[in-house]
């Protein structure tokens, strides 16, 4: 399970402002124009209802490669937004506002970085076309389910310090609050993005396996019959 059953309406309900957004920062572009999105069905929005098959999904690039630039540029708009904002502010901040803001991202960076290694690793291996996406998160899923469920649980506490910290924070960066509320709303916003997109994943590969599967087994019933037919 991705996510547990107390953060799952949190979840639906920051899903409709996720795609609500018309910002154009590095990190909208990571969620819209990604490969793995662009290679699977979406409804209205920005969610995918539907997943086309494996082999459909493998016909530009393997499975492999999809997830290795989806969690790369994910890394590297996590490691920007840390960059720019959340170690800055700490000399700035109240230790508790920083807590309540950006809460556990250094940790799901460092997670996401670990993954983006893994995955070249895995590119490297002799079958890299036929990795299954269980062997690429399988090590890392009890950490990642602990860290993002701590982050989902809190998200609503980091928009309330964002809108009351936000005249401060422009003050201190000399950016435009404008732009701080835009930029910061982001990049809270980002590691939840990304999981939604990851579980859209693993449901498309869960309905794309059983369509495999299943076609399999009528191809061994209609076997069958005809075997039967003969006798």
């Amino acid at each position: 399970k991705s996510l547990n059953k107390n953060n799952e309406k949190k979840l639906k309900k920051t899903k409709e402002k996720i795609y609500s957004s018309s910002s154009s920062s590095s990190s909208s572009i990571y969620y819209t124009n990604m490969s793995i999105g662009n290679n699977m069905k979406k409804s209205d929005s920005g969610f995918s209802e539907t997943a086309t098959t494996l082999s459909s999904m493998q016909q530009s690039e393997s499975l492999l490669e999809q997830i290795l630039s989806f969690e790369k540029i994910y890394y590297e708009n996590l490691k920007q937004y840390i960059i720019k904002y959340s170690r800055p502010l700490r000399r700035y901040l109240n230790p508790d506002d920083i807590v309540d803001l950006f809460q556990n991202i250094e940790k799901i960076s460092a997670i996401s970085d670990s993954i983006v290694r893994q995955c070249e690793k895995l590119f490297d291996t002799e079958n890299a076309s036929n990795i299954p996406i269980s062997l690429i998160y399988q090590s890392w899923s009890g950490v990642m389910i602990d860290s993002y469920n701590a982050y989902l649980s809190r998200s609503v506490q980091a928009h309330t310090t964002l809108k009351q910290c936000q005249n401060k924070i422009a003050y201190f960066l000399q950016i435009p609050m404008e732009y701080i509320s835009r930029e910061i709303t982001d990049f809270i916003l980002l590691p939840i993005r990304h999981i939604c997109l990851l579980n859209d994943l693993f449901q498309s590969e869960i309905i794309a396996n059983s369509l495999v599967i299943n076609g399999v087994d009528r191809k061994i019933i209609e076997g069958r019959k005809r075997n039967q037919n003969i006798d």
